[in-house]
């Protein structure tokens, strides 16, 4: 009875060993897979088990890269929508994510087209180029389409940009120096934003040079009577005057 049970198992084994294997190994997690749990990429031959697949793909979209390729290694064989469709068609949301990505990817791409600054919104919006302010329609946030950011009636997009995160007056302040002077009559700041260098103080209403910081008057009518600059500031040079000195007369 032993010789006959050794002789069946002898038998077994050189039957299994003359089988045709019917599993591939995934080169991500080196495990063993029979071919309808594999998933094949064209072109290249890689084969990899369908949840080392989804994995890779579900990764790769939460972080908006949907230059999705074949994760063997060194490939750079890029998987294409229908690829990507089919590996994460039992996901609904993350199918959804990949949709909306694809979709903004393609918007941010046309120059007409700017995103609401509202973090409760960021709905694309068309725009005419040329038109420097437009409102959300969702949420009738307004912007400006010269930066693309929120709009910013007082400053210029420069302006906006260097001071957006400051988190204090001072370092406002700071930020904004070289556009700013003490009003001479109240000693309010004061910002100017564009125009000529006569400015009006809104708190006090003094008139003042922004070259000089000197109160305007009826007195002083001539402070801007000069080449360029003011009185206080005009350095003058030879190009102010007529050059004569080549003249036979």
């Amino acid at each position: 009875m032993t010789t006959i049970d050794n002789q069946f198992i002898e038998n077994t084994d050189f039957q299994c060993e003359g089988e045709e294997k019917n599993t591939l190994e995934c080169s991500i997690c080196m495990d063993d897979f029979e071919y309808i749990n594999m998933y094949y990429v064209d072109n290249c031959d890689h084969s990899f088990c369908n949840d080392c697949m989804f994995n890779h793909c579900k990764g790769l979209i939460n972080e908006n890269d949907l230059n999705i390729k074949c994760p063997g290694s060194k490939c750079k064989n890029p998987l294409n929508y229908y690829d990507i469709k089919f590996i994460i068609q039992n996901d609904t949301g993350l199918d959804e994510k990949y949709e909306k990505f694809l979709l903004e990817n393609q918007l941010r791409s046309l120059d007409d087209i700017m995103w609401c600054q509202n973090a409760l919104c960021s709905k694309p919006i068309p725009f005419i180029p040329g038109v420097y302010e437009i409102e959300c329609k969702s949420c009738l946030t307004k912007m400006c389409t010269r930066c693309k950011s929120a709009l910013h009636v007082d400053y210029t997009c420069d302006e906006f940009k260097l001071i957006k995160d400051c988190d204090s007056f001072e370092e406002w302040r700071n930020k904004m120096d070289t556009k700013l002077k003490s009003c001479p009559g109240c000693k309010h700041l004061v910002h100017k934003i564009s125009g000529c260098n006569r400015v009006i103080c809104v708190c006090c209403k003094t008139h003042f040079c922004w070259l000089c910081n000197e109160k305007y008057s009826s007195e002083n009518d001539d402070h801007f009577d000069v080449p360029r600059n003011c009185v206080n500031t005009y350095v003058p040079n030879a190009s102010d005057y007529n050059d004569d000195s080549d003249s036979d007369e």
